[in-house]
């Protein structure tokens, strides 16, 4: 994000309206957060916004994370306030969330691929793929689909949109891993093979655990694996992050779809031979202008209604 004042305030309410104080103790330790140690005591209120502003005030800012836990509590108001605040607006000159130019304040321009492509994650088929690659080398607006792809999981079939960043990760295991906790699925028989010495034979020998627990999905994610084309990540963590989406793409599941961001690997595996695939391409000026003036003219007629109202 991060949360403006205002949103700030509204969700401070919030949690004071509806959680008495060990409640409000319990949601800041699962976010790993000693209350006390944030506050210094206080109303509840006061203690909510010291605790959202902690998280605002992060770097990088995690109230974000917050916002997720709250989509999911028991609780109907908190879920519903949650949704409000993690719901990006976005302007198009159709109408359509695929035709959107402004994701929030975040400007889309160009990549008719793309949008063209995503239609299948949108309007999904039991046969319709799982998988989407965005290929292409640095700067080149991978990163930058992500927010596209939040944009319309939650604008057009409700799902969340999640992002795993290999960049960092040093096995496979832990590739894995997070994105199973990401998923909000158990991590527990996602253990080392001993006896499987070689990087291929160790991400196979993974894999099964991998796939038990997505059977066990009853939410729709979209799961982003970022930073693929960094030279920093390995050969056996893009391998790794193909396996996942083959898993992904041989159960086509309901449930989860996967795009690997930055994979620019041949793709050679029959079963991955229908995957959806879009070349990123760096915005020219020429786009630029165009993404300027399809702005302007969205804000004149806007502009005018309201004139034409009042």
């Amino acid at each position: 994000m991060p949360l403006t004042g205002t949103d700030v305030a509204r969700l401070a309410g919030t949690l004071d309206a509806q959680l008495d104080l060990p409640g409000l103790q319990l949601l800041a330790a699962d976010l790993g957060i000693t209350l006390a140690g944030v506050t210094g005591g206080g109303t509840i209120k006061m203690q909510a916004l010291e605790l959202i502003s902690h998280l605002n005030g992060s770097m990088p800012p995690r109230d974000r994370e917050l916002l997720e836990k709250l989509r999911n509590h028991p609780n109907a108001e908190m879920k519903r306030v949650a949704a409000d605040l993690l719901a990006p607006t976005f302007l198009s000159p159709t109408g359509d969330p695929h035709d959107a130019v402004l994701l929030g304040k975040l400007a889309f321009v160009a990549r008719p691929e793309l949008r063209r492509v995503i239609r299948e994650f949108t309007s999904p088929t039991p046969n319709s793929t799982r998988v989407l690659v965005v290929r292409g080398e640095h700067p080149g607006g991978k990163s930058y689909s992500f927010e596209f792809l939040r944009h319309l999981a939650f604008s057009a079939v409700g799902a969340q949109a999640i992002r795993v960043r290999a960049l960092g990760i040093d096995s496979p295991r832990e590739l894995l891993r997070r994105a199973l906790l990401q998923l909000g699925l158990s991590t527990a028989t996602l253990v080392d093979p001993t006896d499987a010495p070689q990087p291929a034979r160790a991400v196979e020998a993974l894999m099964p655990s991998f796939s038990g627990e997505l059977l066990k999905l009853n939410a729709r994610f979209w799961l982003a694996i970022d930073d693929l084309n960094d030279e920093k990540v390995t050969r056996e963590l893009r391998e790794s992050a193909l396996a996942m989406a083959k898993s992904v793409e041989e159960l086509k599941s309901q449930y989860l779809w996967v795009a690997l961001l930055g994979y620019n690997d041949p793709i050679t595996d029959n079963e991955l031979r229908h995957i959806a695939i879009e070349d990123a391409e760096f915005p020219s000026e020429v786009v630029a202008a165009e993404f300027l003036e399809i702005v302007a003219q969205l804000r004149f007629r806007a502009n005018d209604r309201c004139r034409s109202r009042g």
